[in-house]
């Protein structure tokens, strides 16, 4: 999963994306444009290097919002694997939606080939298997792949094993608030304690029915890389 990697000024070289193709890895991207021209223009050239991206102008970076408009390129076929993968749509923030049935029929009423989407309804109501299954399926009645996204590397006070008084520094592995995350905290991502809460997470996420987890994150060990910078002697 890229960053920006069409439309941010900080990219990851084109033939290191086409190395990992050559590899059979499968490239998904997240883009926040600032207009649609942009947006277009990072449309194509992710078309064009054969990335499935989610393309947006949400300067926020919230997923708040399902786009009105078909999915590009569309694909009427069944998607079972990644590889048959051409489009796909993250949505992640459901606070807008008055109802959990109200979030999903905004979601059922897509034809993308990759939902990546909260198994959570604000964030505390979890979704149900059922629930799940029926987003595994575009309007039009083709399979989709759905993932949850889990993230890995910042606990998050909305979530179900958040307890009232935690703060930084209790527990221990709480480390400092996230500077760009309203409600989560970096924490240590080695600590045995806060990794069997991530295990269990994800095994009640695959036990719900989704088809995989995207991990977000993943960046956070760059925050102890900068307090405790490795010895390159």
């Amino acid at each position: 999963m890229l960053n920006g990697e069409f439309c941010a000024p900080l990219r990851v070289p084109r033939d290191e994306l086409a190395g990992a193709q050559k590899q059979g890895v499968k490239l998904l991207s997240v883009e926040h444009c600032n207009d649609a021209e942009s947006s277009a223009s990072a449309l194509q050239s992710a078309i064009a290097a054969h990335v499935v991206a989610h393309i947006d102008t949400d300067e926020e970076d919230t997923f708040a919002t399902v786009p009105k408009r078909k999915p590009l390129p569309e694909n009427s076929g069944n998607v079972e694997v990644l590889a048959q993968a051409r489009n796909m749509l993250v949505m992640l923030d459901s606070r807008a939606y008055g109802s959990k049935e109200e979030w999903l029929g905004a979601l059922q009423a897509t034809n993308y080939d990759v939902l990546v989407t909260d198994a959570f309804f604000k964030g505390n109501q979890p979704l149900t298997k059922s629930q799940i299954h029926s987003l595994k399926f575009k309007q039009m009645g083709a399979r989709r792949l759905v993932l949850a996204r889990m993230s890995i590397g910042f606990a998050e006070d909305e979530r179900y094993y958040w307890q009232r008084d935690w703060k930084i520094g209790a527990p221990s592995w709480i480390r400092a608030l996230a500077s760009n995350k309203p409600g989560s905290y970096v924490v240590e991502f080695w600590n045995p304690a806060w990794k069997a809460i991530i295990g269990k997470y994800f095994a009640g996420i695959m036990d719900l029915g989704f088809d995989g987890v995207v991990l977000d994150g993943a960046e956070a060990y760059r925050r102890f890389e900068f307090m405790t910078p490795l010895d390159a002697r």
